[in-house]
């Protein structure tokens, strides 16, 4: 499906925002990007905040796009992934944070191989390779009363041949 305009299509930080958040969603994980929070997102408990960071080009080029310029067309990028919970009196309740966790990690070893046949949450760009786990940092604020762990990933994203919008 053609982007509307290179605008939309060069997004990158936004769109594939929005392209993890859906999958989060379609999995029964509260997401939350920064254009889609409302102001008392913080309430919703457990949940995820999502934010990419764009790396650089990658080697591959579009030899020639619609409007018969030559571009870039894969890009390196880390996606933060904060995963917010609060913590319990019990043990058993501790435990919901390390098991959401692991949902969370489990859904996110398979996001880039199913992005390539699923268009319908990712319109315009696919992630070309696995993504590598990073690295996780638990953290409980009790000041605040919720427990943390961001966990980052990279990967390679690409541009989906049919998504570059016609001139």
């Amino acid at each position: 499906m053609p982007a509307p305009d290179l605008d939309t299509l060069f997004d990158f930080e936004n769109q594939l925002e929005e392209n993890f958040r859906r999958v989060f969603v379609a999995n029964e994980i509260k997401a939350f990007t920064r254009l889609n929070a409302p102001a008392d997102f913080q309430r919703d408990t457990p949940r995820v905040e999502i934010k990419v960071k764009l790396g650089a080009a990658v080697g591959h080029r579009v030899a020639l796009c619609p409007d018969g310029e030559e571009r870039r067309d894969m890009f390196q990028f880390q996606i933060g992934i904060m995963l917010v919970t609060i913590p319990g009196n019990t043990e058993a309740n501790n435990v919901i944070h390390s098991r959401y966790r692991a949902r969370v990690r489990s859904l996110a070893s398979v996001i880039a191989q199913r992005s390539w046949a699923d268009t319908v949450n990712w319109p315009y760009h696919a992630i070309s390779e696995p993504l590598a786990d990073g690295s996780t940092e638990p953290i409980t604020k009790t000041e605040d009363g919720f427990e943390y762990s961001t966990m980052i990933y990279s990967g390679v994203f690409a541009i989906r041949r049919d998504a570059w919008p016609n001139p």
